[in-house]
Order: structure tokens, then sequence, then C-alpha cells
């Protein structure tokens, strides 16, 4: 998950003849949420995501092969995407946990905030319960 401003330097979705290996994806959330908010969404995402891909060996992910190629990729569908998106717990923290945790992404205390993630994760089952179908299929 990025930044379409940080990538490739423009507002919104940007189209060209060129190839990419992603179709870029626009997420719309209902509640307003700031850019601090939004990058934190994303790390938390990108962190996780690396989590399962290490874990279990990308088996979660569907296999993809472009009809010109001779080899295939492994991409994730839009519901294992909000499946992940929806276990972050920005939007449940309290005040003062919220803000805490946002600094540590303003200010690039990365550690700090695998550290924090990983502690949340700890005390919460329902991140892996949502990949468990997959898992038991392995």
């Amino acid at each position: 998950m990025f930044e379409h401003k940080k990538v490739m330097g423009v507002d919104g979705t940007f189209s060209s003849k060129g190839n990419f290996r992603a179709c870029p994806i626009q997420l719309f959330f209902k509640n307003k949420l700031s850019l601090w908010e939004q990058r934190f969404i994303a790390y938390w995402f990108n962190y996780n995501l690396e989590k399962l891909r290490a874990e279990w060996n990308s088996v979660f992910l569907n296999t993809y092969r472009h009809t010109s190629s001779y080899y295939t990729r492994k991409i994730i569908g839009l519901n294992k995407i909000r499946a992940l998106i929806s276990t972050c717990p920005l939007l449940d923290l309290d005040r003062e946990e919220r803000k805490r945790v946002l600094e540590l992404l303003k200010q690039s205390k990365i550690e700090g905030l695998n550290k924090w993630i990983e502690g949340y994760l700890s005390h919460k089952k329902r991140f892996f319960l949502l990949f468990d179908k997959q898992r038991k299929k392995r």
C-alpha cells in the first residue's frame, strides 16, 4: 500500500501506456482520516502483509498468470485486502494511545512502531482468525 503522490507523482489515479506490475486501487474510508492516520493504516497493512507472507510462504495469495507470460505471480485479492485493513485498530484506540502511535510514525521510530504492533497483535487473536481458512488448507 502506498501514496499515489509519493510513488507516481500524481494526486489521484494515474494511467499510462507503460507496463506496471500492479494497477493502483484507490481506497475510500467512511471516516475522515488525517494524512498520518492514512499512513498508519498503510504501514499496518504492509507490515502485516509481509508478516503473513513470511509465515505462510505467500500461500494465502492468489496465483495469477498473464496470458503472454511464461511465469506466474502471486497477488492479493480485494477481499483479503479488506480483511487485512479491517484488523487495523486505529479507530478503536483511545485518544492518548492513538496520539502515541501516530507520533512513533511521524518521528520515523520504526522499531518502536513495530514493537507496538507486535504487542497489540499478541493480545488480539482476531488478526489471524481472518486468514485461518487459508492456513488450514496448507
